[in-house]
């Protein structure tokens, strides 16, 4: 007999090491995850197109060389989850969920041994602009890493305008003239702290909740890997997402 009255049972905490093809089939399941599992070994990226040929690079958007990467625990925790709860959980939002419903987008979750990838912070995100996008780029943005680092977003883009290119449509977004790609930003001969956030929101992705620090808001690590075709990675599994009016407007 406890002498609290009444038995009490700690499960402990535990980490499973799982394969791609293990993690998919748990995912699939839509199985609760229970509270004292962590799952390991996998690290992924939710992709989206709209003709097959989208669905053979982690990044389908022109001009990306760089692709963010879901990290071991924050995969660990869509186990359980819907597509729509999954993707509103790693930070996708919910208007721009609804938006690609319309527009034909589909989704898919790619699933790789976690064995690569750089923390996705300022200092690592100006070495990767040095590697993929060249020197001239990396000495336009290069001056401003410590405002960058200083400066809350809501004070660089009051207004979110930036955020808003971003969530258009790939070809509305990449046919208008303020949605900095690479080559617009390489064009502006003395950019603003504006145009340094815009390039790395547009083209490396760094949104609205960017901390910089390789943490997520929430407090999970975030990653970077470059770009490349799905079967040039070693043991990937990819899986089709099922994204439903009915899912999303539980959310609404």
């Amino acid at each position: 007999q406890s002498t609290w009255g009444t038995k009490r049972i700690f499960a402990m905490a535990q980490t499973t090491f799982l394969t791609p093809q293990e993690f998919a089939e748990l995912f699939r399941a839509q199985q609760p995850k229970p509270d004292h599992v962590t799952y390991k070994g996998v690290i992924g990226r939710f992709i989206r197109g709209v003709k097959p040929a989208d669905f053979e690079i982690l990044s389908e958007e022109p001009g990306k060389k760089l692709s963010w990467v879901m990290s071991e625990s924050l995969l660990s925790e869509v186990i359980g989850k819907s597509p729509v709860s999954a993707m509103i959980h790693i930070g996708f939002s919910l208007d721009w969920i609804k938006a690609r419903l319309l527009d034909g987008t589909q989704h898919k979750l790619v699933l790789f041994p976690a064995v690569e990838g750089a923390l996705a912070t300022w200092e690592n995100i100006l070495q990767l602009i040095h590697e993929c996008y060249g020197q001239q780029i990396f000495d336009k943005v290069s001056p401003f890493l410590d405002e960058l680092k200083t400066t809350p977003y809501d004070v660089i883009d009051p207004e979110r305008i930036l955020k808003k290119y971003s969530e258009l449509s790939v070809a509305e977004k990449y046919a208008h003239p303020n949605f900095l790609t690479a080559d617009r930003f390489d064009q502006i001969s003395s950019p603003t702290l504006y145009d340094v956030r815009g390039f790395l929101y547009h083209s490396l992705g760094c949104n609205v909740h960017f901390t910089g620090t390789g943490r997520a808001s929430g407090g999970q690590e975030e990653y970077f890997v470059k770009n490349r075709r799905i079967q040039d990675i070693p043991d990937a599994v990819v899986i089709d997402l099922i994204v439903t009016a009915e899912d999303v407007q539980t959310h609404s």
